[in-house]
């Protein structure tokens, strides 16, 4: 088992088999609640995976422009609140 310490005092263990080197969380910077944490095989593919889009309200935005489904303004709208997450939170990455 590995445990990464984030600053706010988070602890995420890793339980797998993986030769994992760091960890990752999203927090938010307003409560500094952690959003999403976990463990990756290198800080590189860490910052990615915590900065992917599969965390934000509107994961879907790529998709539903590119097959439709949603007007003009509703994409906007999603495009809008997925800045404001990404402006309210922050991704830290923790070497181990």
């Amino acid at each position: 088992m590995t445990t990464a310490t984030f600053s706010n005092g988070h602890t995420d263990t890793y339980k797998g088999k993986r030769d994992v080197k760091a960890a990752w969380a999203l927090i938010n910077k307003n409560t500094n609640e952690v959003i999403a944490s976990g463990h990756s095989i290198s800080a590189s593919a860490a910052e990615s995976t915590a900065k992917s889009s599969k965390f934000k309200p509107y994961s879907d935005m790529k998709w539903s422009r590119e097959h439709g489904g949603y007007s003009k303004q509703e994409l906007a709208e999603m495009d809008k609140a997925n800045r404001e997450f990404t402006l309210n939170h922050k991704v830290e990455v923790v070497a181990l």
